[in-house]
Formats: C-alpha cells, sequence, structure tokens
C-alpha cells in the first residue's frame, strides 16, 4: 500500500509456523478498506445510495487498523 498518510510498508500480526493462519492480530479485508477510506478522508461507515435509490453502507463491519498511524 502506498499513499492516504498511512504507515504501508510493514507487517501486522503473526502467523502458525506454516504461515496458513493469524495466530495473533487477524486483519480482514473489511478492516483494511475500513481504514483506506478513513485515511484517505472519507467516511466509510457513510451511507450512499444505488441508481434504484438503495440506500448502502460503504463499508460493513470493518473496524480501523491502528497500525498504520502508529
Amino acid at each position: 500500500l502506498a499513499g492516504g498518510g498511512g504507515r504501508c510498508v510493514q507487517g501486522i500480526g503473526h502467523t502458525d509456523a506454516e504461515g496458513a493462519f493469524p495466530a495473533e492480530r487477524p486483519v480482514a479485508p473489511e478492516d483494511l478498506f475500513h481504514s483506506l477510506y478513513t485515511l484517505l478522508g472519507i467516511d466509510p461507515e457513510e451511507f450512499l445510495k444505488s441508481v434504484a435509490g438503495r440506500e448502502t453502507q460503504i463499508v460493513r463491519d470493518g473496524s480501523f487498523i491502528s497500525e498504520l498511524t502508529a
């Protein structure tokens, strides 16, 4: 990742011995998108309307990855 004001060249958490599963600090795709939108100044919890008029949240169930600004 590059840009957006985040600290991007780093590892977050640890995996098991095989590198198959997170052993510490798992991060979901929703967390990544929530963090990217936040760093770019876009409220990830904002609702947008589709062409059909249906409201949908930009990112659901994500949380900010605090290590990106540490």
